[in-house]
């Protein structure tokens, strides 16, 4: 599958569109005991960060750690669409770097693109992404996003508390 590759200018703009949808979704400092990231600032979890201050985080420095360790770690800078971009760097961030792209992959997959569902953003997923009408995918994307907290809700009943800010989420 080829895909359009962009300059570091284009994945940027990405990026800081991106971000601000994530930040949307993302408030400031929280500690939930119930919450398996633990405390989180900005969105950004102290388990998947244990090297964070979460107490000290800035916005700006927030915005550094989702550039660095989220989207050119996972290689989010591949996808070339504003609202797949967006979306995709939302699942990440809140439901983890592989369950966050295999919700894209279910999505795609959902929409008639063949691709291995593997939680990795790499070639083959991102091209189909690039390539998938963003009015079939993100419909599809938030639907499996619904249906991994359905998953979520149904192994781990004490998470019931975040159903519905988690489903809102999803439908965003």
């Amino acid at each position: 599958m080829r895909y359009t590759r962009h300059n570091e200018a284009q994945s940027m703009s990405l990026f800081e569109n991106a971000v601000r949808f994530v930040l949307q979704n993302e408030g400031g400092y929280v500690s939930d005991c119930r919450d398996y990231g633990g405390p989180t600032n900005y969105g950004i979890s102290s388990r998947s960060n244990p090297d964070i201050n979460l107490d000290d985080l800035s916005r700006d420095e927030a915005v550094d750690l989702y550039r660095d360790r989220y989207w050119h770690r996972w290689n989010l800078s591949l996808l070339t669409i504003q609202n797949v971009a967006s979306k995709v760097l939302d699942l990440v961030v809140w439901m983890g770097p592989t369950h966050g792209v295999k919700v894209l992959q279910r999505a795609l997959r959902a929409v008639g693109r063949p691709v291995k569902e593997d939680g990795v953003l790499g070639a083959e997923t991102a091209g189909m992404a690039n390539v998938t009408d963003e009015r079939r995918l993100l419909p599809a994307m938030r639907s499996e996003a619904a249906g991994r907290i359905r998953e979520i809700l149904a192994k781990d009943k004490s998470q019931e508390k975040f159903k519905k800010g988690w489903l809102n989420r999803s439908y965003r």
